[in-house]
């Protein structure tokens, strides 16, 4: 079974990016069975959740720079996987990025990925809503976050290897 993790290239430099990417994220047609860490995906939710991600980055003075990270994480067609874990690993991924808002929501459908390979998306604002340092993807953060959704995902699914 393979998994992949892929950080997403966008620059993210506007307030515009923010709301793109969220709304991306939690859009219901992308994802039927509501695996999310947001209960109300409305607009008006959505423009709170913008919001709350641009308070903290004006709170420290950091509303220059990457504003939001966007990365997935999709499985192989055939890990089996129940909603349930599906949630699970998730959360389980989120607690990496404590101290970090965080959005995700698990999308089912994409042209660009195998037919009906699950992936779940997550957004990560750059900024640590309690020390106001700005969160740094570099190549060694990168591995340890890999590792780190390996091990998580090695856990959840029988036979993994990446």
């Amino acid at each position: 079974m393979k998994m992949t993790i892929k950080i997403t290239k966008g620059k993210y430099k506007s307030t515009a990016s923010i709301y793109r990417v969220i709304r991306y994220i939690l859009n219901p047609a992308k994802n039927p069975h509501n695996i999310s860490n947001i209960e109300a995906v409305t607009d008006k939710e959505i423009a709170k959740i913008v919001d709350s991600f641009k308070e903290v980055q004006r709170e420290y003075r950091k509303e220059s720079g990457k504003r939001i990270l966007h990365f997935f994480v999709t499985f192989p067609t055939n890990a089996n996987l129940s909603y349930d874990s599906y949630l699970k690993i998730a959360f389980d991924i989120a607690d990496y990025f404590e101290y970090h808002q965080l959005i995700f929501a698990m999308h089912e459908l994409n042209k660009h990925l195998e037919p009906c390979a699950k992936h779940i998306h997550f957004a990560v604002n750059p900024i640590n809503f309690y020390t106001g340092k700005r969160l740094d993807i570099n190549k060694d953060n990168l591995k340890e976050l890999r590792q780190c959704i390996h091990t998580i995902v090695q856990d959840s699914i029988p036979f993994f290897e990446e």
